[in-house]
């Protein structure tokens, strides 16, 4: 019974070991390289990537992270303390 005790326990960390997970959201780059995104939060909602100053939308308790498009559907970037849209081709 010991020894059986003691192969589960075992089982269960290596098990929690080797799961890998990370809690913050990352990504692909453009050569297949895992990267850590940096957010920051906005308001309730609104986060943003410190190195691209791209604006997600992220509600509470949500399983997904999508680029927030203004009312006029262009994307926002968050610059000097304000949410802006993107110019054409930036």
């Amino acid at each position: 019974m010991r020894k059986r005790l003691l192969i589960g326990c075992m089982a269960v960390i290596m098990g929690c070991m080797l799961a890998g997970c990370d809690a913050r959201p990352h990504y692909a780059d453009e050569n297949n390289n895992d990267q850590i995104t940096d957010f920051n939060q906005i308001n309730e909602v609104l986060w943003y990537d410190s190195a691209t100053k791209i604006v997600y939308y992220y509600p509470h308790g949500g399983v997904f992270l999508c680029p927030y498009i203004s009312k006029d559907g262009q994307y926002c970037k968050y610059e000097d303390g304000k949410v802006v849209p993107l110019e054409r081709g930036e």
